[in-house]
């Protein structure tokens, strides 16, 4: 019996080298189905690609064009609450930042390109000995 099986063992090693250049029917069928799977992907990919790309052009009609490195960021509205107030709202004076205001106006449509504060640098002064 041992021989038996040694004999089969060889014959079906014998089998698979005598034709390599054959492939299994099952094998071409898994590969068919892979590359199904692979185009349906991309497909799928492709459409998420598009849609985010309109999505983006969306948003920016809405958003003011961009003329600098930087993108306009409004300013939050300062307003003073309760804690802040001292007495009453009638003896409050108001702050008028018209050029502030006229200038992020500016930005805002897109006339003036969008920049940081000025920042004042101090000079040092040097003092002879």
């Amino acid at each position: 019996l041992a021989v038996a099986e040694g004999n089969s063992k060889k014959s079906a090693a014998e089998k698979r080298l005598k034709k390599p250049h054959e492939v299994s029917n099952q094998n071409v069928v898994s590969v068919k189905k892979t590359l199904k799977a692979i185009r349906k992907e991309e497909r799928e990919r492709g459409g998420r690609i598009k849609r985010k790309k309109e999505e983006a052009e969306e948003k920016k009609k809405h958003l003011p064009p961009r003329l600098g490195r930087k993108r306009f960021e409004p300013e939050e509205n300062k307003v003073a609450t309760t804690d802040d107030i001292d007495g009453s709202i009638r003896t409050l004076r108001s702050t008028p930042m018209v050029a502030n205001a006229v200038f992020n106006k500016l930005q805002r449509k897109g006339l003036i390109e969008p920049r940081d504060q000025a920042v004042k640098r101090r000079r040092r002064r040097y003092v002879r000995a």
